[in-house]
């Protein structure tokens, strides 16, 4: 695991791939912050990000990001990949915007055989994965971008797809063409800004952080995230609790010793362990059932469609 990866811990974007690459899984859906209908939750966020970094204050938290992280370093997420995803666009943008693609490239790009490969790749779609595993890998001129067309602010987006490398068969794609999309609500938002890229990638005291929740830590399987983020609405304030607490005792000096049944045999552990593992496990389990009982239409497969 990475040096910064605890749970209930703040992480910037920057760190968070410092060590590791982030998958979107197959079972996720298309990007979608960048659709057309949702012009209000994308004008809210991108102008949320812009005040932070305007304003400076170190760690403006963007709630949780919950998900699994495998023994090769890939964090597939769960919950927090339209956040994610509009973070890597806006990385992406600033440092091209900001002559600071040399820092970028560093920091999310990695070297295979003399050729480069970005570190946050999507998995639902083919033509997703190699569309931005060719944008994130790429330098734009933003001094020569093409003008926009009569009526519209396209001109990152046109410019993109009128570069060598895009696909035509892309214009299907509904991940591309939404982050096309956002790319040019972003380079609305920011394009007459200020230097922002060394703020979001300050290990010290980066501007906009989140909370990592790793649901593969304690042999969690997804069934607890459908469960706690059933239909994915937003997590309750009692997770966003549990998290900080564990991240608190992660910190602490609680010599106590407990003992667990783990691997069918008994088992002296520390009090973070004894936590983690019961509530996750026996505690959440408990308060589940009772929640069912009282609730028929949890007993409904529909109830956990995401």
């Amino acid at each position: 695991m990475s040096k910064y990866l605890e749970n209930g811990v703040r992480i910037s974007f920057a760190q968070l791939l410092e060590d590791n690459t982030i998958c979107i899984p197959i079972i996720q859906r298309d990007y979608v912050q960048g659709r057309i209908d949702e012009n209000e939750v994308r004008t809210e966020f991108l102008q949320a990000l812009l005040s932070y970094l305007r304003e400076g204050k170190p760690f403006r938290d963007l709630d949780f990001v919950y998900g699994f992280l495998n023994e090769d370093h890939v964090l597939y997420p769960l919950d927090g990949q339209q956040r994610l995803t509009t973070l890597m666009l806006l990385h992406w943008f600033l440092a091209n915007k900001e002559g600071a693609f040399e820092l970028y490239k560093a920091l999310f790009l990695k070297e295979d055989n003399e050729k480069l490969y970005t570190k946050f790749t999507y998995e639902n779609r083919l033509s997703s994965k190699e569309f931005y595993n060719e944008l994130f890998t790429k330098e734009i001129d933003f001094k020569n971008l093409l003008n926009s067309d009569e009526g519209k602010n396209n001109r990152l987006s046109k410019s993109i797809k009128n570069l060598s490398w895009y696909a035509p068969a892309w214009d299907w794609d509904p991940t591309v063409q939404n982050t096309l999309n956002m790319l040019d609500a972003i380079f609305d938002t920011f394009n007459s800004s200020q230097v922002y890229f060394d703020k979001l990638t300050d290990k010290e005291n980066p501007i906009i952080t989140f909370l990592f929740m790793d649901l593969g830590k304690n042999n969690l399987s997804d069934d607890l995230y459908i469960k706690m983020n059933s239909r994915g609405v937003q997590l309750t304030s009692f997770e966003n609790f549990k998290a900080k607490l564990e991240g608190f005792i992660s910190k602490s000096n609680i010599q106590k010793e407990y003992v667990l049944n783990l691997d069918h045999s008994d088992k002296t552990v520390d009090f973070k362990t004894y936590y983690t593992h019961q509530i996750d496990g026996k505690w959440s389990n408990f308060v589940w059932e009772i929640m069912k009982s009282n609730d028929p239409k949890m007993n409904h497969p529909s109830h956990f469609d995401l």
